[in-house]
């Protein structure tokens, strides 16, 4: 079988096929103007990994990097069926792993326990270390990407676009992210490639970007969202709100890169994941103010 286009060049595919998303030149703009003005902050860099996840070991240990591949693996569909019923956890209550606060249950247990065993399984070859096992990439951010995708079938985000395999590797992509994450907090020197790294399409960024006037639905396919649609993983809907939203990061890093070179004289070193780590939380803060804005609903077991 042909090999898929990676998540760059799929995300470019997907934007020059697309029927029902775009993106917006001008809102691009904005949202690399907004960047820049934030560039020497540290919402902007890997450094911070610690703070964005409070409740990993040290990062100086190893059982961090075991801690977000068993964190990476499970991060999944965790959308509850209503808004008014949301599935939360406490730190209190972090010990009673997976157990809701109330009483929504946990979406897709069975799922979650299947991924787990396989990685369980890939882990145990390695003596139990995703250090280990991930060492042959040699720190190559592509490398690592490609190693995990091949050896854990779980994480395989692909589809058939247009007649076309493309690749969006969400949760593969997360997980080398937040590898490079803990070696930045370590100061353990850098990874190569790491402008390989796409944003990680899920369903948050999406609104966030769409809320920023840098992507655009159809009025047929807000109207579709807004009734509550469930859309299957790999429908042309579905690939092209995740595809389109690739392209519109990879769009905002070339035009902050051109920003940082003409106005400050220098290259810039912010990546499409840390653009992603800053509007992941963002969409979060300003749930309220962009509650008008649906997100799409997909149950399955990439994002």
């Amino acid at each position: 079988m042909e090999a898929p286009l990676p998540p760059r060049e799929s995300g470019r595919f997907v934007v020059e096929h697309s029927q029902d998303v775009f993106v917006e030149e001008e809102g691009v703009r904005r949202v690399a103007e907004m960047l820049y003005a934030l560039r020497k902050s540290e919402d902007l860099t890997a450094s911070g990994w610690k703070k964005a996840n409070p409740l990993a070991p040290s990062p100086t240990s190893d059982h961090a990097l075991n801690w977000v591949f068993v964190v990476d693996t499970m991060n999944f569909s965790f959308w509850p069926e209503r808004e008014d019923q949301q599935c939360e956890m406490s730190v209190e209550e972090l010990g009673r792993v997976l157990r809701s606060d109330n009483n929504t249950p946990m979406p897709m247990l069975e799922e979650r326990h299947r991924v787990l065993t396989e990685g369980g399984r890939v882990l145990l070859q390695h003596g139990g270390s995703f250090r280990s096992f991930i060492s042959p990439a040699g720190r190559d951010a592509q490398k690592m990407v490609e190693l995990i995708v091949d050896n854990l079938p779980s994480y395989r985000d692909e589809a058939t676009y247009k007649g076309k395999r493309i690749s969006l590797y969400k949760r593969a992509q997360i997980l080398v992210a937040d590898f490079w994450g803990i070696m930045e907090a370590r100061v353990e020197g850098d990874m190569p490639n790491l402008d390989i790294l796409t944003m990680f399409a899920d369903y948050r960024v999406p609104q966030a970007l769409v809320y920023l006037g840098a992507l655009r639905y159809s009025d047929t396919l807000m109207e579709t969202l807004r009734n509550g649609e469930l859309l299957s993983s790999g429908d042309r809907r579905e690939v092209e709100i995740r595809g389109c939203s690739i392209w519109c990061v990879e769009k905002i890093k070339a035009h902050l890169w051109s920003l940082v070179e003409d106005r400050d004289g220098q290259s810039c070193n912010i990546n499409s994941a840390i653009i992603d780590f800053y509007l992941w939380p963002y969409a979060k803060q300003h749930h309220k103010e962009m509650a008008h804005i649906p997100i799409h609903h997909t149950r399955c077991i990439y994002y």
